[in-house]
């Protein structure tokens, strides 16, 4: 076991994998080489290799990869549109999503991997006031959707509701803006044979596409910060029917969320359930949305509890 550092594990493949995707942008916009590497300030070699070839990296979680990517989108943009003016905004946005990916994320999730002896909570990395206050957010998210996988774990039946494919969850907060700011597992919750129900810890980032679906609801409609998929029945909406519990069924909602998400008109009653029965060669997926992980849990209770 060596003594390795978080800023080892995310500096390399970050800088240089937003930058990659900063310069192939501003390529694409008529930028000459030498106007790109003024802006990003390195030499016109490195952005000509940068053009050149992608990069890879090995043992790196791709969570870092994909965050990388995504806000070198949104600084190119930024550049564009101001040129150098932007650069200071650039670099708070890339320090910032620095902070989300080692603030409970998959950095933090690969660092205490790589070094056991770590505790749970460990929150050597982080400095500052604004870091601290975030961090004891994210802490007390991770805590609650430890508590929702402790609850449904124990829950007799709780295999009724359990997708073939698993079940995942994600829980945000009032602050969340990107799929960063929402925990999941970062594996799904499957049933086994002849012990418990197994997923790998949360962490921020751990469920990209139902913490998407969870952003789209959250904006549409209010106080919703808190979702789970669970299994399509017939049995399901009898018992949703039986507990006089709010449902609506959306086909094809799982295939095409954004556009069907209007056709969701009982969301001012919470929680709810969006039925979906699926479409060929996809099982069938439902999602239950609620105000919290409080509200996730005492719902599955009830539903499974028969």
């Amino acid at each position: 076991m060596c003594m390795k550092f978080p800023c080892e594990i995310i500096t390399e493949p970050y800088i240089a994998e937003m930058r990659i995707t900063i310069t192939k942008i501003l390529k694409g916009k008529g930028y000459s080489q030498i106007q790109i590497a003024e802006l990003l300030q390195v030499s016109q070699p490195i952005i000509s290799g940068y053009l050149r070839k992608e990069k890879t990296y090995d043992d790196v979680p791709s969570e870092i990869i994909h965050s990388a990517q995504t806000i070198g989108i949104e600084i190119a943009e930024l550049l564009i549109s101001k040129g150098e003016e932007g650069i200071p905004e650039s670099i708070s946005m890339a320090c910032y999503q620095c902070k989300m990916l080692r603030t409970g994320g998959p950095v933090c999730l690969y660092h205490k991997q790589s070094i056991p002896i770590l505790e749970e909570d460990c929150t050597r990395c982080l400095s500052g006031h604004d870091v601290i206050s975030l961090q004891v957010d994210k802490t007390l998210i991770l805590s609650n959707l430890r508590v929702v996988y402790k609850e449904i774990t124990s829950m007799k039946h709780i295999e009724r509701i359990i997708p073939e494919i698993g079940m995942q969850i994600v829980l945000g907060g009032p602050n969340m803006n990107n799929t960063m700011d929402i925990a999941g597992f970062p594996s799904r919750i499957i049933k086994r044979k002849k012990s418990n129900l197994m997923a790998d810890g949360p962490i921020f980032g751990g469920s990209s596409s139902l913490s998407d679906l969870l952003l789209l609801l959250n904006k549409k409609f209010s106080g919703i910060f808190a979702l789970a998929s669970i299994k399509t029945s017939d049995w399901l909406i009898k018992r949703l029917a039986n507990l006089n519990k709010t449902y609506e069924v959306i086909d094809g909602f799982d295939l095409d969320y954004k556009k069907k998400i209007d056709d969701i008109v009982a969301i001012s009653k919470l929680p709810l359930v969006i039925i979906d029965y699926g479409s060929l060669g996809y099982e069938a997926i439902s999602y239950i949305v609620s105000a919290d992980h409080i509200e996730l849990v005492k719902l599955i209770r009830e539903i499974v509890n028969y």
